[in-house]
């Protein structure tokens, strides 16, 4: 459960309210679709609840999360829960099945043989195995998978740590029709047949996607509209004077008096009483365990190294470079005697050849830095 007071960014004059006085519940076994406008607050609200909002003298954040009872402090996020970005950023060079190797390891110390092992089983239960060894690609520059099978990559990721509680930021945007219900029907499966708590962000979906939730929250404006089953919603805004229309989406009907109508929240009244947060807080989090020091680094060196095998145009360019510079440097210093003029040309050969290579190595730092930065930002938010 959750309850979250208000979110407010205090850079402008006066302070904009981004959520106030949002609370609800989500179950295991159940899955919870967050509804509502463009600018409702539906990012900020799953933010909120995985701790990814900061608070400092631009951003006020105050609220509370319950896990199983406990009060959930997000500088101590346990691997029990974990969150899906809307955007999938990964390595364009990277397969599926080196990216959930990758995690794997890395997330939670497994062996190679454990990895291999959860791996398999994650593909299996993705759908993954005809892309598993197809790199990611890029639409601008190399032909990879779909982007529905990069969506499932992408939640694979973050599944392969088991975690109780996943949320996910409008995982079916940008995909069609077909991969959208395939992705929301993953979501359903997760979560009746492993017991897992999903909570979900999306954008007006199709009634056969609708029919996959079990619950929804509905926002406006930041403030919580309705929170409760498909059938209650109905029931509610009935009540309100806006019937369903018959053979009608329920969701285009809701997003549509959310759109048109103002003040909706005060109309809602939870019935449900929400546990009380204890002042004492309770530890019931699985601790995380990561993947030695000395492994992190043998990782990400490999995960660089075949990167950059697979990238033909850097590799050459690099392979070219360093052969022209050799033979460069060989004509300009061949045949050096022995006196002391030419102790001083060696003097400026190696002087040379120090400053070649740190310029070379931070031109290739600056050159990648920009695409990796965003895969840098994801994993360090994930743990």
């Amino acid at each position: 459960s959750y309850s979250v007071i208000k979110v407010s960014l205090w850079k402008k004059s006066p302070p904009t309210t981004i959520l106030e006085n949002v609370s609800g519940m989500a179950k295991p076994g159940r899955l919870l679709a967050i509804l509502g406008p463009s600018g409702s607050g539906k990012s900020t609200l799953l933010n909120f609840l995985t701790g990814r909002i900061r608070t400092d003298s631009a951003h006020l954040a105050e609220g509370r999360v319950l896990f199983n009872g406990s009060l959930s402090r997000p500088d101590k996020q346990s691997r029990s829960i974990s969150y899906v970005a809307q955007e999938d950023v990964m390595f364009d060079f990277d397969t599926p099945r080196e990216a959930l190797y990758f995690s794997a390891r890395i997330r939670t110390g497994m062996t190679h043989k454990k990895a291999q092992e959860s791996v398999g089983a994650i593909i299996d239960q993705l759908s993954l195995r005809k892309c598993a060894d197809t790199v990611m690609g890029n639409p601008e520059l190399q032909r990879g998978i779909s982007g529905g099978e990069r969506k499932r990559t992408n939640i694979g990721i973050e599944l392969i740590t088991n975690p109780r509680v996943m949320l996910l930021d409008e995982p079916t945007t940008g995909l069609d029709s077909s991969s959208a219900l395939k992705i929301v029907t993953l979501l359903k499966s997760l979560a009746t047949e492993q017991s897992k708590t999903i909570i979900c962000t999306i954008h007006q979906p199709s009634s056969e996607i609708f029919e996959k939730f079990d619950d929804i929250l509905l926002l406006a404006n930041g403030r919580c509209c309705f929170h409760g089953t498909k059938q209650d919603a109905v029931d509610h805004f009935n009540g309100l004077g806006y019937p369903l229309p018959s053979h009608h989406n329920p969701a285009e009907h809701f997003l549509k008096i959310l759109h048109q109508e103002q003040g909706l929240a005060s109309h809602f009244h939870p019935t449900r009483v929400y546990k009380t947060i204890s002042e004492a807080e309770k530890c019931c989090h699985r601790r995380r365990s990561i993947a030695p020091l000395w492994l992190q680094a043998w990782l990400l060196t490999l995960r660089s190294f075949r990167n950059m095998i697979r990238s033909p145009i850097a590799f050459y360019a690099r392979s070219f470079q360093t052969v022209f510079f050799i033979l460069l440097l060989g004509l300009l210093y061949l045949n050096l005697g022995r006196d002391q003029a030419s102790i001083q040309d060696r003097a400026g050969l190696l002087f040379f050849c120090i400053i070649n290579q740190s310029m070379v190595a931070l031109m290739n730092g600056v050159l990648v830095f920009p695409p990796e930065r965003a895969v840098f930002l994801r994993e360090q938010s994930s743990g």
